[in-house]
């Protein structure tokens, strides 16, 4: 593996440690909620624009 290929790699793998890292504060912190698909589905039916708006160009 060539050395830019490498320290390519190397700043990926810390940039998913740096969000793993934050994933994991707030956890601690009990920012993070259970996954709940229905109160996703509720709150993008209530933020959602109506097709008729949507596809005006």
């Amino acid at each position: 593996m060539e050395n830019s290929e490498r320290a390519t790699q190397r700043r990926e793998l810390l940039s998913l440690k740096s969000d793993v890292d934050r994933g994991m504060c707030d956890l601690a912190a009990g920012c993070v909620a259970d996954f709940d698909v229905g109160r996703i589905i509720e709150q993008g039916k209530k933020h959602r624009i109506p097709s008729s708006i949507s596809t005006m160009k």
